[in-house]
């Protein structure tokens, strides 16, 4: 996928991982071998970092499904780095992703700890019935996209 033109500091982890070798501090790693795997194995899936003066602070990875659907598997921001504003603008970038690709629609799976901050980005509960996946509750979550971006379109986000 060519990533959208739009002036983030937001990197397509693919080359960062190679580069890196070690995950940063707040990513385990077991963690970042699953993705390096996933990413490598996975045409669909889309890991992008947030960086901060040459420190990764964030990561987003998310896939493309069937029927204009994009799934955000899982959004990351370093302790560090939290209150800043981070998690949303990786979340926000994950949508432009998808509106890139004609997504009507983006889903997740959250915890009750996140259903309120997913709310705030507009998120909605699929389900009120949680759904249990190993052992653990997770509530289906999505929200509809309000527009698409044709491939030599960009958000043009000033006044």
């Amino acid at each position: 996928m060519k990533p959208p033109r739009v002036g983030h500091p937001v990197r397509d982890s693919r080359e960062e991982i190679s580069r890196l070798g070690q995950p940063p501090d707040f990513i385990d790693k077991f963690s970042w071998a699953d993705r390096w795997y996933e990413m490598s194995t996975d045409p669909s899936r889309h890991v992008y970092l947030h960086e901060l003066d040459g420190t990764i602070c964030g990561f987003v990875g998310f896939r493309f499904r069937k029927g204009k659907t994009s799934f955000i598997d899982e959004v990351g921001v370093d302790e560090k780095f939290k209150g800043r504003g981070l998690g949303g603008h990786l979340m926000r970038w994950a949508e432009h992703c998808a509106r890139h690709r004609n997504c009507g629609r983006v889903e997740l799976l959250s915890v009750d700890d996140e259903v309120e901050w997913y709310k705030y980005l507009g998120y909605s509960l699929v389900s009120t019935k949680p759904l249990r996946i190993s052992g653990h509750e997770f509530h289906l979550m999505d929200k509809k996209l309000l527009y698409n971006l044709a491939d030599d379109e960009t958000l043009d986000m000033g006044g």
